[in-house]
């Protein structure tokens, strides 16, 4: 069978159903990282193929540049009405990594017709992950991700992360003074504020140190510090919108509203390639008259079967109250893995909010301490998992799942149960 993708020992799939994926060997799996966090509602969900072919039925591509779509339409009234009333536009693009690049470029041509043209710098934090265009690279924080490509474009800067756990500044919450998000002011400080259009966060990491989630004071500080010093506040959501975290956008978690979010995977349920932007008024207002137009645009922005399919995913997660259900089955999921934490010498820490959730591997449960990174140890996991028809992701120091909002609760239980049985049998081989 002709391959044409550069990694080796990939599964290749022939069909998938709900929360399982099947081999051409015929042999099934438990997915349990919803795709690439992306497949939000099962695969092959009923409603949102239906509605991708009624919807190629009557329109498959609207030109871009004189044309809408009907449920391009829909979609942005939908959207705007689950968004804060401060937001009063949608750009529809394809993919996450467009979504942030649309931000960047959103904002650099926002503060030009405002008369401060300086203002083009963003600063993010380190542990971040953003995308794979390359200044979406470079607002990205984590080394991997960035190494291979650089140089990178210029106008990028990164700040500590609240990882509260292992703090890179060596403070203990709740005495730091939450120094993590003071320091921004800092930053706009010696970097030079006149020059600093814009911060972006991904409201909750999953980073290559596991989940990330910020203490309730980050990001209320974090808004204060940007509304003082005329910054926009973007939230990267490609992942954590749509109910993942229990909420319809992870930012609810915190009563903050950004002036700019981007969307995307879940968005569609993952059936079809799809993400967005969204602004506030205030930002939107600049680009009203015919001369100011935001010059920026995507051959598939809009597309009409992407936006079906989206209208038809938001009416699944409305229908099946499926946010309240992530947050119910993350309760759920965190403490199946505290159990099994407990029961095993080399499960640590379990972190989870809503249907993310990550746990610890180390080689002493008192001290914390890492197995050395040569030895792989997560990613001995991960791929005994596999073998044993789990699907999980590893990161450098633990594991991680994201399984779909809909996962029955029976097979929640057994992906756990194989979790555990795989961390027995690695176990015994690096102890």
């Amino acid at each position: 069978m002709a391959f044409d993708y550069w990694r080796k020992n990939r599964i290749i799939l022939e069909s998938a159903s709900g929360c399982t994926l099947t081999d051409v060997r015929g042999r099934s799996y438990i997915d349990a990282i919803s795709g690439v966090e992306n497949v939000s509602l099962g695969h092959c969900n009923p409603a949102i193929v239906s509605a991708i072919i009624e919807q190629a039925k009557k329109l498959i591509y609207a030109p871009i540049y004189w044309t809408s779509s009907v449920p391009q339409a829909l979609l942005a009234d939908k959207l705007l009405s689950l968004l804060p009333k401060s937001f009063s536009r949608v750009f529809f693009v394809t993919g996450g990594s467009e979504a942030n690049e649309t931000a960047l470029k959103m904002l650099r041509q926002y503060y030009k017709y405002r008369g401060k043209p300086l203002k083009h710098r963003i600063i993010s934090r380190w542990l971040s992950y953003h995308g794979a265009t390359l200044a979406a690279t470079a607002m990205t924080g984590q080394p991997r991700s960035r190494e291979p490509f650089e140089p990178l474009p210029e106008g990028f800067i990164h700040i500590p992360p609240p990882h509260c756990d292992n703090c890179p500044l060596g403070k203990t919450y709740p005495d730091c003074g939450i120094a993590c998000a003071e320091l921004l002011e800092d930053t706009l400080k010696f970097e030079n504020r006149d020059t600093v259009a814009g911060f972006i966060a991904d409201p909750v990491q999953l980073s290559s140190e596991g989940l990330v989630v910020p203490p309730k004071e980050y990001f209320p500080t974090i808004r204060r510090i940007c509304d003082e010093n005329d910054v926009k506040l973007v939230f990267d959501e490609i992942v954590t919108a749509f109910g993942r975290t229990g909420r319809m956008f992870c930012f609810q978690h915190w009563n903050v509203t950004p002036d700019v979010i981007s969307l995307g995977k879940g968005i569609t349920g993952g059936h079809v390639p799809l993400a967005a932007v969204a602004a506030s008024g205030e930002i939107c207002d600049q680009f009203e008259s015919a001369d100011r137009e935001f010059r920026h645009v995507f051959t598939y922005g809009g597309y009409p079967i992407g936006c079906a399919a989206a209208l038809a995913s938001i009416s699944e997660i409305e229908r099946g109250h499926l946010c309240e259900r992530s947050e119910r089955l993350g309760h759920m999921l965190r403490s199946l893995l505290i159990d099994l934490s407990e029961k095993s010498r080399i499960l640590g820490e379990v972190k989870a909010i809503g249907l993310l959730a990550s746990a610890e591997i180390v080689r002493d449960k008192k001290t914390k301490e890492h197995f050395d990174p040569n030895l792989a140890v997560p990613k001995r996991v991960e791929e005994t998992a596999r073998k044993n028809g789990l699907i999980i992701r590893s990161y450098n120091t633990g594991v991680s799942l994201y399984p779909a909002l809909t996962i029955d609760e029976d097979l929640l239980k057994l992906a756990v149960k194989i979790l555990g049985d795989t961390i027995a049998e690695v176990e015994s081989q690096v102890l």
